[in-house]
């Protein structure tokens, strides 16, 4: 499951600025969980503009700030010595786009 709300506010007529935040449940459930599949629960925040030139061109600017939880699991190599890991994922995103209505 996913769970966000975000909100729009028209600062003036050609700057419109949005937030928002999420949280995003893994779909990996803890006995599916390996090194190649290190998923976890995460919370995004995010942030961003619109910018308008005129009324056929305008500009989006976005960054979004994603943090994973801290992960530990174990996994069997093929010689049945069991391993620990812990795993994290974090991100930084940040966009821009160019938008022009023909």
């Amino acid at each position: 499951m996913r769970y966000a709300v975000g909100a729009t506010y028209q600062l003036s007529s050609n700057i419109k600025l949005r937030t928002g935040i999420a949280y995003d449940q893994t779909p990996t459930d803890e006995e599916h969980r390996s090194i190649s599949i290190p998923d976890s629960n995460r919370i995004w925040v995010s942030g961003g503009l619109n910018y308008s030139f005129d009324e056929q061109s305008s500009i989006d600017l976005g960054v979004s700030i994603i943090q994973g939880n801290t992960e530990k699991f174990t996994e069997k190599d093929d010689l049945g010595q069991q391993w620990t890991f812990e795993s994290q994922g974090d991100a930084y995103i940040v966009s821009a786009q160019y938008n022009h209505a023909f």
